[in-house]
């Protein structure tokens, strides 16, 4: 089909459709372009945004000397899983201000008993002391994030606790007797189920006293050092 139409001195032109092919031939190579700069620039923005998020979390991350491996797995069987991780997020600053060495910084993950749905990671800090007779010993503190609720673990320790707060949270102390040491534990709610901070000490050596001296000024410290 042609059509027809007049110049300015009355002439007849014909003009068919195939003249209008090459315009629109490079219209479609220019939108084509746009589309394809615009996808360009999206991927451009969406590389900044995420390289930015990956360092603002790594800024959020507190200093630690001694880094330690990812903590393991929660078992599939567990229902809700464990995201605050005492041996990444808690800084070498609070160690050292509750008296513990950063250095020593160490994972101490495990679960509460064999199939069981609860599991514990955490970390463990030491501190070594000269008990004035020339004889070095340890003392420890490890702090550790469960799943267990705070209910639960305290039927484990009825007879054998006593109810605290701490920076404002609900929770409960006790004491377990090991064969060489003894340990003082401090269980408070969390939003993972309960955060557990246990000092050791050995009874036997002088001046060292109770494995409770001090431990709610300790975990006060740390509880304020980790997420809620």
């Amino acid at each position: 089909m042609r059509l027809s139409q007049c110049d300015d001195h009355g002439a007849v032109l014909h003009v068919g459709r195939n003249s209008r092919k090459p315009e629109f031939a490079k219209l479609k190579r220019v939108v084509y372009a746009l589309l394809i700069a615009l996808s360009c620039a999206s991927c451009a923005n969406d590389d900044a945004s995420s390289e930015a998020s990956a360092s603002a979390v790594a800024s959020d991350m507190p200093k630690v000397a001694a880094p330690v491996g990812t903590a393991p797995s929660v078992y599939e069987q567990v229902e809700r899983g464990i995201e605050i991780d005492p041996c990444k997020q808690l800084g070498d600053e609070a160690v050292d201000r509750a008296g513990f060495d950063p250095g020593t910084r160490r994972r101490n993950d495990y679960v509460l008993e064999q199939n069981s749905p609860y599991t514990f990671i955490g970390c463990t800090f030491q501190f070594e002391k000269e008990d004035g007779s020339g004889q070095h010993y340890n003392r420890g503190v490890t702090v550790l994030s469960s799943n267990i609720e705070l209910l639960k673990l305290r039927e484990r320790y009825a007879g054998n606790s006593t109810e605290i707060e701490i920076s404002g949270r609900p929770g409960f102390k006790y004491t377990v007797q090991q064969r060489l040491y003894e340990e003082c534990h401090v269980a408070l709610a969390s939003s993972d189920g309960i955060l557990d901070i246990a000092k050791t000490a050995n009874p036997s050596a002088p001046n060292e006293g109770s494995a409770c001296d001090r431990i709610e000024e300790i975990a006060a410290i740390f509880v304020e050092a980790l997420p809620n």
